[in-house]
């Protein structure tokens, strides 16, 4: 699912696989540039979090996945310098919390209500998806945390 939307990209080192089966686990990184804020850095790991989790429930039907953000600092656009271990965040969450997330916030009731039809062709995440990850981000993060 993950390799299939080109967000993250292995060979970039923005997405590890860590564990499949039973126990999905993987780690996703955004690129963070030299004078990014700590509190926009904080927000990106957060935000990662919520779409790769969501997503995955949205377009698998697993009932359980770990995710781990960490940025990936980068020198240039063409250079990756290291992983930040210091904003690295790790949460596990259930479909089952997932959905009482999107009743509460949202007042809906499936994943596909954050996706719209484009162009008759492909699903894109819509506003519902996008108030998760901006409106919502810190509360729906720390529900998610519980």
């Amino acid at each position: 699912m993950l390799h299939a939307t080109h967000d993250y990209k292995e060979e970039d080192g923005n997405l590890k696989i860590l564990s499949e089966g039973n126990s999905i686990h993987v780690q996703v990184s955004n690129w963070i540039f030299d004078g990014e804020m700590e509190e926009t850095i904080n927000e990106q790991t957060k935000r990662d979090i919520v779409y790769v989790s969501f997503q995955a429930f949205a377009k698998t039907d697993i009932n359980e996945i770990t995710v781990t953000s960490i940025p990936l600092k980068m020198k240039d656009f063409k250079t990756r310098d290291k992983y930040l271990e210091k904003y690295k965040k790790t949460v596990t969450i259930s479909r089952e919390t997932a959905l009482k997330i999107l009743e509460e916030y949202l007042s809906i009731e499936s994943f596909q209500d954050l996706y719209q039809l484009y162009q008759s062709e492909v699903w894109i995440p819509n506003d519902n998806f996008n108030k998760l990850k901006s409106q919502y981000l810190n509360s729906v993060f720390n529900e998610i945390t519980k």
